[in-house]
């Protein structure tokens, strides 16, 4: 069983040293793959008969589902957002405050600390009820780290569309979703604790229930950070999108240093391509180009690009017979159907505001499929 456990171990082991240098959240993942083991510390003690030999041991890292929340929220951060996180500190603190609450479990003989471990406490709340405060408010803290981290994702995938082209290359996985997993287990957990100090089950390894549901779920999700995927950490978030500080001369000079820099990079032909990317190549702010496409273009960042490659498209059709699928494969379409509907659109609307020829009109059209 040890050996097995060692095997799935170095399996993230090996994927975080193969992948440390592309993976923005690269030093969190390592932190919560050394630690991870710890969560069954005391388990692997119990069922190998060792708690008698090692009892100095016992207990130490009850807090470390604590520590592995925090890792996994700040490797999201990294992952998902570009700014610093604030406080950062402030969550090795929380877990460092779980430590030292263990202190006076920590400080009981040692035969008492095997007794304890070998016959978990069940009922007795008066005597008991230490530990199941502590599981509690440490599962409790695991909780409202899932819950953060799940809002984190969801506001992501709200406004991918407007710090990239191509989302379907920056979607986070279904599965990269499922932080609903570790918010259940989290709120199981408590209900177990609960259950037991009220003696509604009689249960004795209910402690190591825990333990395992902690090191599954953590292992899974570590695993899932450790896809092969590309990474976009958003530069904006919503406070930036609704900035008016902007006049609208400078939201112009942004509009138009932006413009610069897509036609002399050809950009339009780029897969992938980010605001960041974009910003930096234009020598403004992200926050500035995306609330200067928003206030006097109404586009989130997508569309404004669209729009160029709209544009390519069309210059490509008036003067070639390429076919619409390679143009579509070219630009980042994902499909043949997806440029041709876009496109049809792009030219009515354009056939009034840009002087566009009957006959260019009607051949645009033709070509649409």
């Amino acid at each position: 069983m040890l050996s097995l456990g060692f095997i799935l171990w170095l399996i993230p082991l090996v994927l975080i040293w193969v992948r440390y240098d592309v993976m923005p959240h690269a030093s969190q993942v390592l932190m919560a793959i050394l630690i991870l083991p710890l969560v069954m510390l005391d388990e692997i003690l119990r069922f190998s008969g060792w708690l008698s030999d090692f009892p100095f041991l016992i207990g130490v890292f009850q807090f470390t589902p604590v520590l592995l929340a925090s890792q996994v929220y700040l490797a999201m951060h990294h992952m998902l957002i570009e700014k610093p996180v604030h406080n950062k500190w402030f969550h090795q603190g929380i877990a460092f405050l779980f430590f030292c609450a263990q202190i006076p479990f920590l400080l009981l003989p040692d035969t008492a600390k095997v007794t304890i471990f070998s016959n978990p406490p069940i009922g007795s709340i008066g005597d008991n009820w230490p530990f199941y405060v502590f599981y509690m408010l440490c599962n409790f803290a695991v909780l409202i780290y899932a819950l953060k981290i799940d809002d984190m994702v969801k506001d992501y995938d709200f406004y991918l569309s407007d710090q990239v082209v191509d989302i379907t290359q920056y979607e986070l996985p279904q599965s990269m979703k499922m932080f609903t997993g570790l918010v259940t287990i989290s709120f199981g957990a408590i209900l177990l604790v609960i259950v037991t100090a009220l003696e509604v089950v009689q249960f004795s390894y209910w402690q190591g229930i825990i333990s395992l549901l902690h090191f599954g779920i953590f292992y899974v999700i570590i695993l899932l950070m450790l896809q092969r995927r590309r990474y976009s950490p958003c530069p904006i978030d919503a406070e930036d999108l609704e900035d008016r500080s902007y006049s609208e001369e400078d939201m112009r000079m942004t509009l138009a240093k932006a413009e610069r820099a897509i036609i002399r990079n050809k950009l339009y032909k780029s897969i992938g391509l980010r605001l960041r990317t974009l910003a930096d190549l234009a020598e403004i702010e992200p926050k500035q180009l995306a609330v200067a496409t928003r206030a006097m273009l109404n586009r989130n960042f997508r569309a404004y690009m669209y729009h160029y490659r709209l544009e390519y498209a069309k210059k490509i059709i008036l003067r070639s017979d390429i076919k619409i699928s390679s143009i579509a494969k070219r630009l980042g379409f994902t499909s043949e159907r997806v440029l041709s509907e876009m496109f049809v659109k792009y030219v009515q609307n354009m056939a009034s505001d840009d002087g566009l020829s009957q006959e260019e009109h009607e051949r645009l059209l033709q070509r649409k499929g």
